[in-house]
């Protein structure tokens, strides 16, 4: 949802021409982004995510577990086939970049199919390890990494609540969730996820827009 209004958002923008927003995480140790990428992911896109029944969740957690040691006690490493010696980067798959990027993107198809489609969760990796080693780096809004707290700035300027859950779901009827969303703005974030709101909480927001 946008925490300032639509002039405000293009006019943002429109002052910082060429400039890419990502959000780039600090993970403690590479080898926990190295385990996404080294091994074989049978249905990468099964996660626990992937539905709400308890008994579901648990089965897809005990085959991935066993398949990937499996793969542990037979030596697989996919990954150093490929980009053995490239720093992997991580973070928030949602992103705001440039067209010439995009197209960047697109022209390294082949390398990032070959590094990346048999991987895990692979959208929090390829794009922030292929603008790390790119010239579009130094295009960067921001390159602090973050560390999962409320005060930090998310350069991708989404402010996504991972403290408080996975991630936490924004109340506007909570006069807390209010105010930690109102200094997010004052910090410079356009935008915050996630929400779940009521045809009268949206109809709320409309109404705030147009100054009733």
């Amino acid at each position: 949802m946008p925490l300032a209004s639509q002039d405000e958002i293009h006019q943002f923008f429109a002052g910082h021409q060429g400039a890419e927003f990502l959000t780039f995480s600090e993970v403690g140790s590479n080898e926990k982004i190295y385990q996404r990428v080294k091994y074989d992911y049978h249905f990468p896109k099964l996660t626990a995510r992937y539905t709400n029944n308890r008994f579901v969740t648990k089965c897809i957690q005990v085959f991935r577990k066993l398949d990937l040691n499996l793969q542990q006690k037979s030596g697989v490493d996919i990954l150093y086939k490929v980009i053995s010696n490239l720093d992997l980067k991580y973070g928030s798959n949602w992103v705001s970049i440039t067209e010439p990027f995009a197209k960047y993107i697109i022209q390294n198809k082949q390398w990032i199919e070959e590094s990346f489609k048999k991987s895990y969760l692979c959208d929090e990796l390829f794009i922030h390890t292929l603008i790390y080693h790119s010239p579009f780096y130094k295009n960067m809004y921001d390159k602090s990494l973050v560390h999962d707290f409320s005060e930090e700035f998310q350069g991708n300027l989404r402010y996504i609540n991972w403290w408080d859950g996975s991630p936490y779901t924004w109340d506007i009827n909570k006069k807390e969730d209010c105010e930690q969303l109102r200094i997010a703005a004052k910090r410079g974030h356009l935008f915050a996820r996630k929400f779940d709101l009521s045809p009268a909480d949206i109809q709320s927001i409309k109404n705030k827009e147009r100054g009733h």
